[in-house]
């Protein structure tokens, strides 16, 4: 499991949703993270790594994954003190 510290508003629902969908990944519709990656997609990982290939939405889209849906209001990405307002606004934070 993939959850980045600057999306303070995922939820545990969301966390279990991705670990439930992953075939080799699960994601959301909205970014390559937060995700689930599976221990079976560490061959790709290993090769796109090892070819200076570092995008992670491209090794997920070369995976067999799974989308899940998730509110936009667990995803705010929160690097600044102005993006802790935009969750305040959506009743988050």
């Amino acid at each position: 499991m993939f959850l980045p510290v600057d999306v303070p508003n995922a939820s545990p629902g969301l966390v279990r949703a991705l670990g439930e969908a992953c075939l080799d990944a699960a994601t959301t519709s909205h970014g390559p993270l937060p995700a689930a990656i599976s221990q079976q997609a560490l061959p790709v990982l290993e090769r796109r790594l090892a070819s200076n290939e570092l995008r992670l939405r491209d090794a997920i889209a070369e995976l067999d994954s799974a989308l899940v849906e998730a509110d936009p209001a667990e995803l705010v990405n929160v690097n600044r003190r102005e993006d802790l307002e935009t969750i305040r606004q959506l009743g988050r934070g």
